[in-house]
């Protein structure tokens, strides 16, 4: 198995935090807090660094524990179990796309905020495409990319902290109570997206030398410096204006920019503001690909996204769905920036407050794990922070208005509850076995468009003649195909219908009773199959090989049951409604290689219909 490559070292991954951390309220942030609660602003920057610094405390410990390429996935699965670290993976994977989407808005109307839609769009298609090429071609490639776009965002904020700290005038900061004070949680929410982003650090821990200190150490180290820099920058910027001033100002940092240098020096702090955001940016896209990666390596994603480049060593499949998802929300999100930023912020306080509780559970279920770095109030201080959280997700909602950005957020959230019983259906016996039974019914009415005419004729066509011959059907699910076996072979052969659904398994047996075939054998178990059946002519199967857990295992014993030149004719799926792929395994050369082992020498034949493309597996026993 090709494995990640271990390039990564602590400027590299120090740099990513900076970059991955340092969001578009760093930029938009002083404007919009002033809006809300004047110079009291200042309070709620201080509350988000303290919060910020305790969450990245937080991320520290936990990397410590658990350094792979899940993240918050990893920490959630070892604290909370399999449903909850899914849907929490799930909101880390939603709300990096998300982020990742405001900040190519906030930045290209940061740099061109009057120009036509169209080109906006082009322009992000261009650093999306960019972005993703250079994650596919190696780790060297983007850690590289990532320290210059640290550099920059270092840069680009000493050069508004100064000179202008040094014009600070005191009297603009009084009086400090220049609005109420439950203002400040409602601050609070608009711009505590300044500092998410340590779920980023944490996927790329399969590709860095030391995780479980160097990430622990570029969390912290990169958390607590982008504070300092964050309260300067609040502190310089309300020192020089007005906050009634400020909270007019579209782009804040360009404004001060104009006064402390010249109108040039405005272009460029917005060229440089443009840059810093897309890095951040950058952040996301680099490391995303990693969490479906452990998600996949734990049948919890498509299986295929688990595929490490043999060459680049990077999770190309991953990426390249990324950077088609990306271009798809880029397309459909470039709304307004607020409204982007209402539905990303309670999703992101949800995994927040997920994450760090699961640094108490771990203390009492895990007590003698291995913790390179430990979080000081490891029971009060994640209850602390997630309480106020919620608080302020509270506050943020009293507005009506507010109240139904939280339930868009949420029912986000929720489309993963399918994906996950879809992958259930993919990957676990019990699931499949139960949803086979919920929807025998379903099955029944629908047979026709599931196995239509011609699918029937073809089958019948390559099994020949098998008057008074004995077939076994391997899943017969409600009898489709069962009954034009049962006619195939006359009353004198022998039909054995296997199906693992116990309600599909008793439709499909009134079925043949009312028909008068008597001669069909309706079994709802396995072991039954192995016990009752003996030698057979024929082996058919429909839509069933996909959910085989073990096929080489399941195949070897219905050759068992084969005698040399028996006919088999197995039919599949793949490409369902054109863009749900099937099993991980179902490639033609996996196939005919699971089917040679088993005894069987067979030829594939892939054919697109309407809904899906249709796999055609048929050959003999050797």
């Amino acid at each position: 198995m090709t494995l990640l490559k271990r390039g990564l070292g602590f400027v590299a991954i120090l740099a990513l935090a900076i970059t991955s951390i340092a969001g578009t309220g760093l930029f938009f942030g002083p404007a919009i807090a002033a809006s809300i609660s004047g110079n009291l602003s200042i309070v709620a920057w201080v509350l988000v660094c303290l919060l910020s610094i305790y969450i990245a405390s937080c991320f520290a410990e936990l990397s410590s524990m658990y350094p792979r390429a899940g993240g918050v996935y990893e920490f959630s699965k070892h604290a909370y179990g399999k449903f909850p670290s899914f849907m929490i993976g799930w909101t880390a994977w939603v709300v990096t796309n998300v982020t990742t989407t405001l900040l190519i808005v906030a930045a290209t109307d940061y740099l061109v905020p009057n120009t036509a839609l169209y080109y906006k769009i082009m322009i992000s298609f261009g650093f999306i495409l960019l972005l993703n090429i250079i994650a596919y071609f190696g780790i060297e490639a983007s850690s590289t990319i990532m320290i210059g776009f640290a550099l920059m965002t270092i840069t680009i904020i000493l050069m508004i902290i100064f000179p202008s700290v040094f014009l600070i005038d005191i009297s603009r900061l009084t009086p400090i109570l220049s609005s109420p004070i439950p203002t400040i949680f409602l601050t609070v929410f608009f711009i505590s997206e300044t500092f998410f982003g340590w779920e980023s650090v944490t996927f790329l821990a399969e590709e860095t030398k030391n995780p479980r200190k160097i990430i622990p150490k570029a969390l912290m180290y990169g958390t607590v410096g982008l504070s300092i820099l964050v309260m300067l920058l609040a502190v310089t910027i309300l020192g020089n204006i007005s906050w009634t001033s400020l909270a007019a100002s579209q782009t804040p940092l360009s404004f001060i920019s104009s006064l402390m240098h010249n109108p040039f020096g405005a272009y460029i702090t917005s060229i440089g503001v443009y840059i810093v955001l897309i890095g951040s940016a950058a952040g996301g896209i680099i490391s995303a690909p990693r969490l479906l990666l452990a998600l996949s390596r734990d049948k919890l994603f498509l299986a295929q996204f688990k595929e490490i480049h043999p060459k680049h060593q990077t999770p190309y499949k991953a990426i390249i769905f990324q950077t088609i998802v990306a271009l798809f929300i880029i397309i459909v999100g470039f709304a307004d920036y607020l409204t982007l930023l209402s539905l990303l912020v309670p999703m992101a306080f949800l995994m927040y407050i997920s994450v760090i509780m699961s640094v108490t559970v771990l203390r009492f279920k895990a007590p003698d794990a291995r913790r390179e770095f430990r979080v000081i109030f490891p029971t009060a201080g994640p209850i602390i922070a997630s309480t106020f959280m919620i608080f302020t997700l509270i506050i943020w909602t009293a507005n009506s208005n507010n109240y139904t950005l939280l339930i868009s957020s949420l029912s986000i959230l929720t489309l993963g509850i399918p994906v996950y019983l879809l992958l259930e259906m993919y990957y676990n016996k019990k699931t499949i076995t139960l949803m086979h039974d919920i929807t025998a019914y379903l099955m029944l009415w629908t047979e026709n468009f599931f196995i239509p005419k011609s699918t029937r004729n073809e089958i019948l066509y390559l099994l020949g003649n098998m008057k008074n011959k004995v077939i076994l059907e391997f899943g017969c699910s409600v009898g489709t195909f069962t009954k034009h076996l049962a006619e195939h072979v006359g009353s004198k052969g022998k039909v054995w219908a296997v199906e693992v659904s116990g309600t599909r398994a008793s439709i499909t047996h009134r079925r043949m009773r009312k028909l008068g075939h008597d001669h069909v054998f309706v079994l709802d178990k396995d072991e039954d199959m192995h016990k009752q059946v003996n030698k057979v002519d024929a082996i058919i199967s429909i839509g069933a090989l996909s959910y085989l857990q073990n096929p080489e295992e399941v195949l070897k014993k219905l050759s068992k049951k084969a005698k040399k030149g028996t006919k088999i004719v197995f039919i599949d799926y793949d490409k369902i409604f054109f863009f749900i792929p099937n099993v991980e395994w179902m490639t033609n050369k996996n196939i005919k290689e699971v089917f040679w082992k088993a005894g069987f020498r067979v030829v594939i034949i892939r054919k697109q219909t309407r809904y899906w493309e249709q796999i055609m597996i048929y050959g003999k026993k050797m």
